[in-house]
């Protein structure tokens, strides 16, 4: 099934996958190509890509299933492989936005 993982900055991931396995709000859900067509809401947590063996950590989203496609929408995802090493790259990117903040407070007074 061909899978789309996708968020307001572009398309994060495109491709085939044998099986997904997401993190809903009410649980975790593993999707092979024949599952029933579906919408639900992601919860923070890993989505998990095989025969790749990707895993990406998303902070939420929208997740649907029609025919052959799977359709995720993120706010971004950051590939990790495993929450402590997720929260790290969360981390330094938070820390990285709040600098670039704080130099355009500074471009603005000055």
């Amino acid at each position: 099934m061909k899978l789309i993982i996708s968020s307001p900055e572009g398309v994060i991931f495109e491709g085939e996958a044998d099986f997904i396995s997401l993190t809903l709000v009410d649980g975790e859900l593993g999707i092979l190509p024949r599952r029933e067509n579906f919408i639900g809401a992601l919860d923070e947590g890993p989505i998990r890509i095989k025969p790749q063996m990707k895993t990406l950590f998303v902070p939420g989203g929208l997740a649907m299933k029609t025919g052959t496609e799977v359709h995720l929408m993120v706010p971004f995802a950051i590939e990790a492989s495993s929450y402590e090493e997720y929260w790290n790259l969360l981390e330094k990117k938070y820390m990285e936005a709040d600098e670039r903040i704080k130099k355009l407070k500074e471009i603005k007074i000055g």
